[in-house]
């Protein structure tokens, strides 16, 4: 029923927006029925009359031939109201967005969505990133981006353009004192044979660290791997993988199963988490939240990127909390380092 209502409540938006133009031009049929070169001097243009003309629809759904003459301004202004499913999906059904510079109407979902992430995605970055795209292309780049839940080693560490910022602190059952034992921490890559570089901090030697996608389901060590049959379950070896056989030979059949039906909320569900081994601590794992920064953690330490032009106050300098309660203003999420991490809503 949840799968059926996702798939009729869109159609629905879609028939009432087109039902909103027909009314809007019945409307002003009625007032004056004024000519298109009345409508041009008053500041409006108009739809061509050779504009193409189609249905929505198979079934005798509402046409779209009576949308020749309608100002563009109001035309546009009655499709701003769809999302992004939905505007693609008039632009697939029906000819006569042909006429209208869509594009605008793509250039502000794109701020709409960029305006709820980090700072350090705004809409001008964003724009630099793809100079040649169409607003259309980058607002896919935004839903591409939005589904992407493991960090790559160029975001983790220094010296490459993507490379992010870090700051660490200890969790309140580890002796984390709020601000007072927050630092920077800097991931340098280094050619190393047991890892893939080392994470500094004042106070702590260098800590050899290695990025690891997927865990051994058994030992919890890195993983080339996987189960055959549902592909989901990883393993380091085959000795882990028989000594798991037994436990997860019910559960593969059910895995495997959600594979084929090819459902993205089943596949999300059974992937686990990216993983960083520093040391010999506990596994860190990774994790995204809503605006786009990351969080890796375990039970005792939490280590999160923020935006590269945020101020990060000194440590023991004069009015030191208060110019953290000034950071975590400007960047609310930063607030987690102090705070606990809670609730499923703050992730992707």
């Amino acid at each position: 029923m949840l799968a059926l209502r996702r798939v009729l409540v869109p159609g629905f938006a879609v028939a009432i927006i087109v039902a909103l133009v027909v009314a809007c031009i019945r409307r002003l049929r009625r007032a004056s029925d004024p000519s298109k070169e009345q409508l041009r001097q008053g500041g409006y243009e108009t739809l061509a009359a050779d504009t193409p003309q189609t249905t929505m629809g198979a079934k005798g759904s509402h046409e779209t031939r009576s949308l020749v003459g309608l100002p563009q301004e109001i035309l546009l202004n009655v499709l701003a109201m769809l999302d992004h499913k939905g505007l693609t999906r008039v632009e697939a059904t029906t000819k006569i967005t042909r006429a209208l510079d869509v594009d605008k109407l793509w250039y502000t979902l794109t701020e709409r969505a960029l305006s709820r992430k980090s700072g350090r995605f705004s809409v001008a970055r964003w724009q630099a990133r793809f100079p040649d795209a169409s607003w259309k292309l980058r607002f896919m780049h935004i839903d591409s981006e939005n589904k992407r839940r493991n960090i790559t080693e160029a975001e983790l560490s220094e010296g490459s353009d993507q490379s992010l910022r870090w700051l660490f602190n200890f969790k309140p059952a580890a002796g984390g004192a709020s601000t007072a034992t927050i630092q920077e921490g800097r991931f340098v890559s280094e050619e190393r044979e047991d890892a893939q570089g080392s994470l500094h901090m004042q106070g702590y030697p260098p800590l050899p660290y290695k990025l690891v996608d997927h865990l051994c389901s058994i030992c919890a060590q890195p993983a080339t791997q996987k189960c055959s049959r549902c592909r989901r379950v990883w393993y380091c070896s085959r000795q882990c993988q028989r000594a798991a056989w037994k436990e997860h030979k019910d559960e593969c059949a059910v895995l495997a199963q959600l594979g084929e039906t090819g459902s993205s909320q089943a596949a999300a569900a059974a992937a686990e988490p990216q993983c960083l081994k520093i040391a010999n601590f506990p596994n860190h794992f990774v994790k995204r939240l809503q605006n786009w920064e990351w969080i890796i953690e375990n039970d005792n330490v939490v280590l999160m990127s923020f935006p590269s032009d945020a101020e990060i106050p000194e440590r023991h300098s004069p009015e030191y909390d208060e110019r953290y309660e000034e950071l975590f203003r400007d960047h609310p999420m930063l607030r987690l380092l102090v705070v606990p991490t809670t609730g499923a809503q703050l992730f992707l």
